[in-house]
């Protein structure tokens, strides 16, 4: 008997989470479309059994927010292989926006070996341009400190 209520006690409780998890999530849509990004974090931060598709969004919200690194930490949580290309497209924007333009080639390029995209491609060649530009720039400063 006393094994039985334990059981019954442990369903109750883990349907129960799976109830509060999808009213965080239904409460994190209605603020996220409101553009309140602080509130949609903080209800997808209180969901129990985060996924990737989590992790995915709170690394969006952290984007938007201008908070590059965290984003990036949280996309590299994401082990859904279906959204391998948008994670690696966004840590190589989330790059971009940390004048690190290095990693964010470097995750380009990942992106496009789960998808052949024109935006990623276009991103890529842009920043590899850009990149060079300052490397001549870095250059022209050395040889002018030199002399």
């Amino acid at each position: 008997m006393r094994i039985f209520l334990i059981i019954l006690f442990l369903s109750i409780f883990l349907k129960a989470n799976v109830f509060l998890d999808d009213y965080y999530i239904y409460q994190t849509n209605k603020f996220y479309e409101k553009k309140e990004y602080e509130k949609a974090l903080k209800y997808l931060e209180k969901i129990e059994n985060k996924n990737s598709k989590i992790f995915y969004n709170m690394g969006n919200i952290l984007y938007i927010q201008g908070k590059y690194e965290e984003a990036i930490d949280y996309y590299e949580k994401v082990k859904d292989l279906e959204l391998k290309h948008q994670i690696n497209h966004n840590m190589a924007n989330s790059y971009v926006k940390l004048q690190n333009y290095e990693k964010a080639i470097e995750f380009y390029k990942k992106a496009l070996e789960y998808k052949n995209d024109e935006k990623t491609k276009y991103n890529l060649e842009l920043i590899k341009l850009k990149k060079e530009e300052i490397d001549k720039e870095n250059q022209r400063i050395l040889i002018k400190e030199s002399c």
